[in-house]
């Protein structure tokens, strides 16, 4: 057996600015990250850590009490999982953690008295992400490179409060477009930092349909909530 620990310490620092009816938010997230694991079969541990520090800022725009404009950038980080970064023999893995640019544009606001919407565009840039590989089939190795993703996405909250006495009914949905999601370089296999078989430049990327889209409907009362949701996801 495998005992593999992950301790994380994690903090934000964060300010806004109001001027009218726009506001400013700078932030600073801070994470330190340590790694262990040990093989109880070999005897073998390793250990390992990781320190990052991740800005951003954001902007919201109130036109009126119906419709506010936002709008930010903000550093991506995800570090790698303890059994990527150590391997089973205790040595470090060089693999890097993930990081990304995302940028966000978008409008929320009221559609009527009972209505609630939110659009936004979405850009994200990535400088390096993390491909886990195929553990069922073990060919495909742990790999990492540059990925781009650009869509946009919609929802709608409908809220029936008060039309009914023996309840609450309401109903959201959500759709996403995701007409590019590709790699911008092969990637590589950490082990070896050769291409990966199959990956090449603008191809585009698994698990990243064109098209998701999630329907809900329910009804609320007192401490009951029954709803329906239905999924569509594109090939």
């Amino acid at each position: 057996g495998v005992d593999a620990t992950l301790e994380a310490l994690a903090g934000f620092v964060e300010n806004r600015l109001r001027f009218g009816g726009l506001i400013v938010a700078p932030i600073v997230r801070f994470e330190s990250i340590d790694y262990t694991r040990e093989n109880r079969l070999t005897g073998a541990r390793g250990a390992s850590d990781l320190d990052e520090v991740i800005p951003g800022i954001g902007v919201n725009w109130a036109f009126n009490e119906d419709l506010t404009l936002f709008a930010g950038v903000h550093e991506g980080f995800a570090p790698p999982r303890t059994e990527d970064i150590i391997d089973n023999s205790g040595g470090s893995v060089e693999v890097d953690a993930e990081r990304s640019t995302n940028w966000e544009l978008g409008v929320r606001g009221a559609l009527g008295a009972r209505t609630t919407m939110e659009a936004a565009l979405f850009h994200n840039d990535f400088s390096n992400q993390i491909a886990v590989g195929s553990v069922a089939g073990g060919s495909t190795p742990l790999a990492q490179g540059e990925t781009l993703y650009t869509g946009a996405e919609l929802s709608l909250n409908w809220d029936g409060k008060d039309l009914f006495a023996g309840g609450r009914p309401y109903a959201t949905l959500a759709l996403t477009a995701l007409p590019t999601a590709r790699q911008e370089r092969p990637f590589t296999a950490v082990a070896t930092g050769l291409p990966v078989g199959g990956s090449a430049d603008g191809k585009r990327l698994p698990y990243a349909p064109r098209w998701t889209a999630t329907a809900r409907a329910g009804w609320q009362h007192g401490p009951w909530d029954v709803s329906a949701e239905v999924q569509s996801v594109s090939e």
